[in-house]
């Protein structure tokens, strides 16, 4: 109301005054979007695929893509695009593997399994029935 009683004692044209102020909240809200959202990964997601024949010992990528990296917020659901049953569970077959770290439990073709990053780190994973399957996110 200020605003519009100034612009009528100065006779300020209000069309131009309000072009101005539109384009100056869009300059702001593309500026917010571009640098402080990026930073916050709420609801961002990623996908990662178990390829067709993971379970080959010679499977060079099983996990796709591999590393992976994600802010800290960020979800990832891997998906199980083989034909055979597969873990996500976090570790590796050396038996380093966290007391509370996530564990799919076996996801059959077709299923997929969804886990959230809180904290940072190189988080390494694997497949307990194919130990030679390994993935890694890299949480920053």
């Amino acid at each position: 109301m200020v605003i519009l009683y100034y612009c009528v004692q100065k006779k300020l044209n209000l069309y131009k005054f309000g072009t101005v102020s539109i384009g100056v909240a869009l300059v702001i809200g593309l500026t917010y979007t571009m640098f402080v959202l990026p930073s916050n990964a709420v609801g961002q997601s990623k996908i990662v695929s178990i390829v067709k024949g993971a379970s080959n010992p010679s499977s060079t990528e099983p996990y796709n893509p591999s590393p992976l990296s994600v802010p800290v917020g960020a979800t990832v659901t891997w998906i199980n695009n083989d034909n055979t049953a597969h873990t996500v569970t976090q570790g590796n077959p050396s038996g380093n593997t966290p007391p509370n770290g996530f564990d799919s439990g076996i996801m059959a073709p077709g299923k997929s399994f969804t886990h959230t990053f809180g904290t940072t780190g190189n988080i390494q994973y694997y497949c307990t029935l194919h130990p030679t399957m390994l993935g890694e996110v890299i949480v920053k």
